[in-house]
């Protein structure tokens, strides 16, 4: 867990000589909505842009309204998130005003051309967050935050990687921060905890009662993180807990059981013989270490060699010692799914886009992803393009799911009655802004860092 300490000191800054081929780029994005286009050099790009900021209800902002700008240096991918607020109410006034995402990621970048590379991939996302209407560069923080994919680069690369970052923001027109604070790698539970603020804020629920506060899980390419307000007598008292106003939040993360890095790792370690269980039937793969795979489509063998897997990684990682408590007893909201879980949800629901306004009980997820399981190769047809390793295995894909938020966080199938523990909330977006940690980060660093950042219990 991670210790008691301010954890928000982040990055403020940005560039200028190609501000004006970045405003002529945002001139051509509509002005709702999300679209795809490509770069120059081929970089995917996702770009979604609000319509202009505006308080919550219509209102205008005033003449003192803040900007900050979030980057999230992520094992995919790197976007930059662009937030307006009233200072005098930060997190109740707060709104996303526009987000650029591009590929591949900055770790990507510093493995195949080093540190001055990973730090150059940035420039069109620094670019596009300046030329947003009402920005004001030198009174505009920006921060640098990278997650699980630069965790898992070796120390001296992502040192390497920090200080070209940081030099880079230094010389931007953007607002700097101190030495020290301008490009960092977050921790898991400082993800975790951002993802908490994020739910909750996009919610209205900061400041309130916490026992009416919602949970919150995410599943990255890498890791996957888990957040929710308790009580400190139901942790440990080694388990640090982070507190925002009243509410004591424990956050959990574990790298390495992202959905990238679990498929890779159960297709190249002991479980390899047990996957093909988790292919459709009729398909073929050969594992890592050249195992050929026959695809069986058996959903709980597939099940089972998770569930093997997970209790390895498990046992590695606390080493005899107690597990943190895993599953939230406030039952008054659904549980939150970011990034990974709602993309799955789509897959196993077949459905073009994200659910993002349809909840399940994980009986039904584990309906879906048996359903998906029992479809031949040749027979699968998904309306969503298939395109990262997991989205091309959806009976691995559901079984996982199922697997981590049953077998491991211990979240029931069917909800007991009249609660909500166990409704699954698959979330891309959540009244109007993109669901993911940056919006918990720039909400921290607006209302919590000013008053000495967060205390731990």
């Amino acid at each position: 867990m991670m210790a008691c300490r301010v954890f928000g000191a982040l990055a403020f800054g940005l560039l200028g000589s190609t501000a004006q081929a970045a405003r002529a780029s945002a001139a051509s994005v509509e002005q709702t909505g999300v679209r795809q286009a490509t770069t120059q050099a081929g970089r995917q790009r996702r770009v979604s842009v609000r319509p202009e900021g505006r308080l919550r209800g219509g209102a205008d902002f005033g003449s003192n309204a803040s900007t900050g700008v979030v980057i999230d240096a992520g094992s995919s991918g790197s976007r930059v998130y662009v937030f307006r607020w009233e200072p005098s109410d930060p997190a109740g006034t707060i709104v996303e005003l526009a987000s650029l995402r591009i590929k591949p990621g900055v770790s990507k970048h510093a493995r195949l051309g080093g540190a001055a590379a990973a730090a150059q991939s940035l420039l069109p996302l620094l670019e596009f967050a300046r030329a947003q209407p009402g920005v004001q560069p030198a009174e505009t923080q920006v921060h640098f935050m990278a997650t699980a994919g630069m965790r898992l680069i070796e120390p001296a690369l992502q040192r390497d990687v920090l200080a070209a970052v940081e030099q880079l923001l230094i010389d931007s027109p953007f607002l700097a921060a101190r030495p020290g604070a301008r490009a960092r790698v977050l921790s898991g539970e400082e993800e975790a905890l951002y993802d908490w603020l994020s739910v909750n804020a996009a919610l209205r629920l900061l400041g309130g009662d916490p026992e009416r506060t919602a949970s919150v899980t995410d599943l990255g390419g890498a890791s996957t993180q888990l957040a929710f307000a308790t009580l400190p007598e139901h942790v440990p008292h080694e388990v640090a807990l982070a507190r925002f106003g009243h509410a004591h939040v424990l956050g959990v993360s574990r790298l390495g059981l992202g959905m990238n890095e679990a498929l890779a790792n159960m297709l190249s370690g002991p479980s390899q013989a047990a996957m093909g269980s988790c292919l459709a039937r009729g398909a073929r793969a050969t594992s890592a270490h050249g195992v050929e795979l026959e695809g069986t489509g058996d959903y709980d063998g597939c099940r089972t060699a998770i569930r093997a897997f997970i209790e390895q990684y498990e046992a590695r990682r606390h080493a005899g010692a107690r597990a943190p408590p895993t599953m939230p007893s406030n039952g008054q909201w659904p549980l939150y799914l970011f990034d990974n879980f709602p993309k799955g949800a789509a897959i196993l629901l077949n459905a073009t886009d994200v659910p993002t306004e349809q909840a399940l009980t994980l009986a039904q997820l584990e309906e879906l992803g048996r359903a998906v399981c029992a479809v031949p190769e040749d027979a699968i047809r998904f309306q969503r393009p298939l395109g990262t390793a997991q989205e091309r295995s959806p009976c691995f894909l559901g079984a996982y799911m199922v697997e981590l938020l049953h077998g491991l966080y211990g979240f029931p199938l069917s909800p007991p009655p009249g609660s909500q523990v166990g409704v699954l909330k698959f979330v891309a977006e959540l009244n109007g802004f993109s669901m993911n940690w940056p919006l918990g980060a720039m909400v921290f660093e607006a209302v919590y860092a000013p008053a000495a950042g967060v205390a731990c219990a």
